[in-house]
Formats: C-alpha cells, structure tokens, sequence
C-alpha cells in the first residue's frame, strides 16, 4: 500500500476518533482506547500522522478530529521516543501545533545509561532563557563536551520535557533540537526507572459512545510495493472498513 493510501485511510478514519478534550488524558491511555500503538520504530506512521496535520492546517484550527487524533500520534512519539526514533522534521515543527491541539500526557522513554535531569522551575523563564543563551554563546552547538554546555544543555532538556506549552518561549521549544546531535552525550532523563509508561492496563475503559471509534494501526513490512513501508489501517466500523477497502483495492 502506497504512502498515499496511508494518509487517505488516517484521513478517513479520523473522523470517527473522538478526541476527548476535557482534560490532559495519558497518550498511553489515548492509544489504547482509539488502537493504535506507540512504536518508536515506526516513523511511517508518524511520517502519515504529521502530513495529514500538515495538509489540514492543524495549526490554526485542530478542532477535527482527522487533527486531534493525528496530532495524538505525533505528540506521543516526540515526547516518548529518543531524539534519533523521530525524524527531523517533526521534531523541528511539531511545536507549530502545540497551541491549537490538545495535548495528552507521556514521559520520554528512560535510558539506564544516562543520568537524571536536574530539577527545575518550569515558571522561572528567565532561568530557561539563560541557558539557552548560554547553549549558543559557548558553541553548544558544533562542541558540547565543556562543563557548561552539558550543564545547560541538562537543564534545557529538563525544561523542554517537563514543563508545558506555554512555559517556554518558542525558540526554545523548537531551538533545543540544534543541539540535540553535537549533545546527545549530556542527555539525561526525566521520568523514574520504574515508570512504565505504555502499560495501559491502568486506563479506564471508553465511554460506550466511543466504542465504534476504535481503530487499529497494523504494520507489514512484507509489501515490496511500498516505498514508504506498508500500514494497513481497519476501522471496526464496517461502514468505513468497506469503504477502506474500496479505495484501497
């Protein structure tokens, strides 16, 4: 199945995933009620998932679900997977649609290689602002091996993964990525070893009234056609799952 197909079928079945905007609900939780998983070796789904919030204009009006629902997938994978599961571009633009989407809740995925991030105040911007500027003022960017670029850098990553959109100004959001390749080496974490944040077996059932907007994400890497790497989407309403398999075949 073409790439094209891909983002057609999330098109389509987007408008039966209600989007619950209530609350900041967990992105695990979200996930599993609605189907699909979060894969950090999956980058065509997240590949699919940021085109079609990149064609809709998500960015100015998120109020679809077809946008809800594939910002969802976007956000969960930026924030859970490691800089290198998630392809540039979106770990450079997702914060264009932070501000018109709702968020849901995830750590990023814990490295027992790496240290704990330092704490920090997520409403002291002038802090984050500081560090930032000394991320550039001290060549962060092409060397980070000196004390001050890995302090820096550990206390950027500690603001940019704990504190909400909103807390940080913009550039910083988007800017820390310049940084992420020369230093990856000062990485730390910010959840707890023992956090195991895709165990859904916490999460509350859907609403009945949600039970025909399930849908589920299947990956077969066996198609040779697919350029991109094939994903067959089923929704379990029968109307769109035929409707799918018109346009698909």
């Amino acid at each position: 199945m073409k790439f094209q197909n891909l983002l057609l079928v999330f098109a389509l079945l987007g408008a039966f995933v209600v989007a619950q905007e209530d609350e900041e609900e967990d992105c695990v939780c979200i996930a599993s009620n609605a189907g699909w998983t979060i894969d950090c070796s999956n980058q065509e789904v997240m590949e699919a998932a940021f085109t079609l919030i990149s064609n809709y204009g998500c960015d100015s009006d998120c109020s679809s679900s077809v946008c809800q629902s594939n910002f969802y997938i976007v956000q969960a994978h930026h924030d859970y997977c490691f800089e290198d599961d998630v392809p540039e571009n979106i770990e450079k633009n997702f914060h264009d649609y932070e501000d018109s989407c709702t968020d849901c809740h995830i750590d990023r995925r814990y490295d027992p290689s790496l240290p704990d991030c330092p704490g920090v105040d997520c409403s002291d911007r002038d802090d984050a602002i500081a560090n930032f500027e000394a991320l550039i003022d001290n060549g962060c960017e092409s060397d980070c091996s000196s004390s001050v670029c890995v302090a820096s850098y550990r206390n950027i990553r500690s603001y940019h993964d704990n504190c909400e959109e909103g807390d940080l100004p913009q550039f910083i959001e988007e800017g820390i990525h310049d940084f992420e390749e020369s230093c990856e080496d000062a990485n730390c974490n910010v959840g707890e070893p023992d956090d195991d944040d895709l165990d859904a077996s916490n999460c509350p059932a859907p609403d009945d009234d949600d039970d025909n907007n399930v849908v589920s994400i299947i990956c077969d890497d066996d198609d040779d056609d697919n350029s991109a790497g094939a994903a067959l989407i089923v929704g379990v309403l029968l109307p769109v799952a035929v409707l799918v398999m018109a346009v698909l075949f």
